[in-house]
């Protein structure tokens, strides 16, 4: 018998992946979670080597939160069974997401990337969905692996995904980051591991100038890690991280410089380029100002191989043209929001606060079919990409519930009383677990202010099965940090903000790791003060000393995800601000 091919086996192993796959879905409405990522991302790998991009990109949307999706649909499950059996029974939906949004052998799944593509037409076309999924890791194993563990080929899949009903088959992309260079070490690995050890430092335990020091430490190993994530790591294909531009007349100007340094190469032989090729010498010039010569030249080669040609070298001429005279232009020009989706391993990394995103309004989202859901939950209420959230002053608040945060408890009431008048609240007092859940379902906006995110308080399973509306803003340590769900071999990573989703939330507001008191108090007011319906007061008097400089005292910003930005810088402490997320998708609150 002849030996097979490289070819040859690499189709073998996708028919056999494929088929596998395909018996699992089909035979059971809930799936094992970590095992349905690996063979996704496996598959992902040997569509790419046929140079199948579209199906590689499929299964890596498919490779994202398995086990939430699990958890939605047997919370649908529950409450088809329960109907079944009492015709009275009359509890809302819960959530009212869709089950085929999420499903496993639904019609999106069955139509795989075309049913990707379709997803994307729905949503606004001011969204453009970018997903890091980290590379089929060989060397992994269902059981016997440490929760920390991290693979030392650390490569990424970079997957863009525009939205809006234009979007064409050529406009999806997706790169595999070559391995890192440079930085702290020759891998990624390194990088996560220093991150790792940078959160541990915010929580050691001494005396408070020990603790000063080592969140000094701490801070300034984050800001490195922020840089050297795109220089070391991301490199070139930073440009696909990005957001669309809101200037129209810029990005037509951009993709003038493309088209015509294309045509002014006069080769007869050289066949027209394709959709996904031009789609991504517009991304990379639209974002050249954050590439250096280097980054243009290697990022151009993924589109024109052949570096000698005139092709090649007259399209880096004018996009290094370009840089040189439009990249103060770029770097200030107001962008459209991203929705990060992120592996798990990825998730203690500040993207919010690296050169290509610090600006501009990014949230997290556990994967497309999320994004897709709560989109069509909130389409009604969503104008020009952003849910619209009325009446903000029918909001609730908790402060200080365990009564050991006094000083936050009298900043924030005073806060509350020149600013907010009419919100209703408690403070200095735990709050019942009926209390909370009617503050999620009952009003517009609910703010916590104390230890965590006040899980304590309620059963976490009970958030999940309501359906709410409400945009909770959750100002305490770890609020929408994710752990690991479940026991033995490697669980999925799931959190707070992650059930309030799947309840239906639109967006949470959060932190990623543990802060300091000072630093959230002033994050807190400025975020309020800033969104929030009415007049901006000014939050000095209310502190008592001057934070915050008095040309921004009064600066007003209803859409949630671009206030983020001066709310970061305003923290004294860089851990403090690069710990705030937004999960979920853009809010504005309506003035």
């Amino acid at each position: 018998m002849a030996e097979l091919s490289n070819e040859d086996r690499i189709l073998k192993c996708m028919a056999q992946l494929q088929s596998s796959l395909v018996a699992d879905v089909k035979s059971n409405s809930l799936i094992n979670g970590p095992n349905y990522i690996r063979r996704n991302k496996l598959l992902a790998l040997l569509h790419l080597r046929k140079n199948d991009d579209l199906e590689a990109i499929f299964h890596l949307t498919e490779s994202h939160s398995p086990t939430l999706r699990n958890m939605l649909l047997r919370a649908l499950q529950t409450y088809k069974q329960n109907k079944s059996l009492n015709e009275k029974f009359s509890d809302a939906l819960p959530s009212e997401l869709e089950t085929d949004y999420f499903a496993f052998n639904g019609s999106y799944f069955d139509n795989r990337y075309t049913g990707v593509l379709n997803r994307l037409k729905e949503m606004p076309k001011e969204w453009t969905i970018v997903q890091l999924t980290i590379r089929y890791d060989e060397n992994f194993r269902m059981c016997g692996m440490p929760k920390d563990y991290i693979p030392e080929d650390l490569r990424i899949h970079i997957t863009r995904l525009p939205c809006g009903q234009l979007t064409e088959e050529g406009d999806l992309l997706t790169v595999l980051t070559e391995r890192p260079r440079g930085g702290h070490s020759d891998n990624m690995a390194s990088l996560l591991k220093l991150m790792n050890e940078s959160i541990k430092k915010i929580t050691v335990q001494g005396n408070i100038k020990h603790k000063y020091k080592m969140r000094k430490e701490a801070a300034s190993d984050m800001k490195s890690i922020s840089g050297e994530v795109i220089t070391a790591w991301i490199k070139e294909w930073s440009c696909l991280i990005s957001g669309t531009l809101c200037d129209n007349e810029l990005q037509d100007l951009i993709k003038s410089v493309v088209d015509d340094a294309i045509l002014s190469v006069k080769n007869k032989n050289k066949p027209e380029m394709n959709k996904k090729e031009l789609s991504t010498l517009y991304q990379i010039a639209s974002c050249c100002a954050h590439l250096t010569e280097n980054d243009i030249k290697n990022a151009v080669k993924y589109c024109v191989n052949d570096i000698n040609s005139e092709l090649f070298n007259v399209i880096v001429s004018k996009i290094c043209e370009f840089k040189n005279g439009y990249s103060r232009t770029l770097m200030m020009a107001r962008r459209n929001p991203v929705l990060l989706i992120l592996d798990e391993l990825l998730e203690c990394i500040p993207w919010e606060m690296t050169t290509v995103l610090v600006r501009h309004p990014v949230s997290r989202i556990p994967s497309l079919h999320f994004a897709h859901a709560l989109y069509n939950k909130h389409k009604d209420a969503i104008v020009k990409g952003n849910r619209i959230i009325k009446s903000s002053d029918v909001a609730f608040y908790i402060i200080n519930p365990e009564s050991d945060l006094d000083a936050t408890e009298k900043k924030l009431l005073q806060f509350f009383r020149k600013r907010l008048p009419l919100w209703s609240g408690t403070s200095g007092e735990k709050p019942s677990a009926d209390l909370f859940i009617k503050s999620l379902i009952s009003y517009n906006t609910f703010v916590y202010s104390g230890h965590g995110n006040g899980a304590r308080y309620l059963n976490p399973e009970d958030v999940y099965k309501q359906n709410i509306d409400s945009v909770p803003l959750l100002f305490g340590c770890s609020s929408v940090a994710k752990q690991h769900f479940g026991e033995g071999g490697r669980p999925e990573m799931i959190g707070i903000s992650d059930q309030f989703l799947v309840a239906g939330c639109p967006c949470v507001i959060g932190m990623l790791w543990p802060v300091t008191s000072t630093d959230t108090d002033l994050i807190t007011m400025m975020l309020l003060n800033m969104s929030m319906a009415g007049s901006p007061i000014n939050i000095n008097d209310v502190i008592g000393s001057e934070e915050i400089e008095s040309d921004k005292v009064y600066d007003k910003e209803n859409e949630l995800l671009r206030v983020l930005k001066p709310v970061r810088a305003i923290a004294k402490l860089y851990t403090n601000g690069a710990a705030i997320v937004a999960r979920g998708i853009p809010i504005e609150f309506e003035d």
